[in-house]
């Protein structure tokens, strides 16, 4: 394991719990973004990409509870958190294609996923179980991109005039 530099037990509480914080910021950002788009989809095929939608934000609430849980203050202030730091750009005004809709989101999952994955080491200091959390939030996180990829593969494949890419 990698030694702390925290000084304090404070410090190394706060140093423990920051991998989990930064992480609950990230998925409640993309929550509330993906529960945006749900909204913003406009397309004769959006029922699909709105029940895709609907499983990756009861995931994602699921690895919000966790993280909350694992933190023990889920009252702190993370909306403020959120709109300080976000990486992640912000949806266009308006209506959108579910393929948009759906490319939209496959990078924001992507960059959430690999911030998650940066804060495995840091996190292994401290505690081998929230390592062990953060994985699985990063592995899902790769999944849900992966079937946002798939939706939009298979959708792009049924249009008429386009050419499948399978072989």
């Amino acid at each position: 394991m990698i030694p702390s530099v925290a000084t304090s037990p404070a410090e190394a509480i706060a140093e423990a719990a920051s991998p989990l914080e930064e992480t609950l910021v990230d998925i409640l950002d993309l929550s509330l973004q993906a529960e945006q788009v749900h909204w913003s989809v406009n397309r004769s095929g959006s029922k699909r990409v709105h029940e895709l939608l609907d499983d990756l934000l009861a995931q994602n609430r699921r690895w919000q509870e966790r993280l909350s849980a694992r933190l023990g203050d889920p009252s702190k202030d993370r909306l403020v958190s959120i709109a300080a730091t976000t990486p992640l750009e912000f949806l266009p005004a308006g209506k959108l294609r579910d393929q948009d809709v759906v490319a939209f989101l496959d990078g924001r999952f992507t960059t959430v996923a690999g911030r998650v994955r940066a804060r495995l080491e840091p996190a292994a200091a401290h505690d081998l179980a929230t390592r062990d959390l953060l994985t699985g939030i990063a592995d899902g996180l790769e999944r849900q991109g992966w079937m946002l990829r798939s939706y939009l593969d298979t959708r792009l494949s049924n249009t008429p005039g386009k050419l499948s890419s399978a072989v």
